[in-house]
């Protein structure tokens, strides 16, 4: 497992260096991923060093959670969170109806990243305010 959690954070590392954010936003796993996993309570916490240590705002945010602030309601599908997306962000809309396989295996999880990015922007925002 240190080995592993090593990897984790060069990889961040590296990343931050790459892109120099000013912001992590990470998704809480589920309890079914921890479940098939049992890595990613350390793997999220060894991120969340990293993004510390590195100066970086850190939100971390729950799947319930982001469908709760974008829909309004806790429980959702993934498809009905892209709609609100899409209706916040119209720009969006051309990725939304991907039709082929890959392109809902693809662009369903990246609409849920934006949709965590988003659910923490007010807790970002307010600690941006504070410096």
């Amino acid at each position: 497992m240190r080995v592993l959690l090593d990897l984790v954070k060069k990889r961040v590392e590296v990343l931050i260096q790459t892109y120099q954010p000013k912001t992590l936003v990470v998704e809480w796993p589920s309890r079914k991923r921890f479940k098939a996993s049992p890595a990613l309570p350390a793997i999220t916490a060894r991120i969340r060093e990293v993004a510390l240590a590195s100066s970086l705002h850190f939100c971390i945010c729950d799947s319930t959670a982001v469908r709760r602030r974008l829909c309004g309601q806790e429980r959702t599908t993934r498809k009905k969170l892209v709609v609100h997306i899409v209706a916040q962000y119209p720009h969006l809309g051309r990725y939304k109806d991907r039709s082929s396989q890959w392109g809902k295996s693809y662009w369903l999880p990246m609409f849920a990243a934006v949709g965590v990015g988003l659910a923490c922007q007010e807790e970002i925002q307010k600690s941006v305010l504070q410096e």
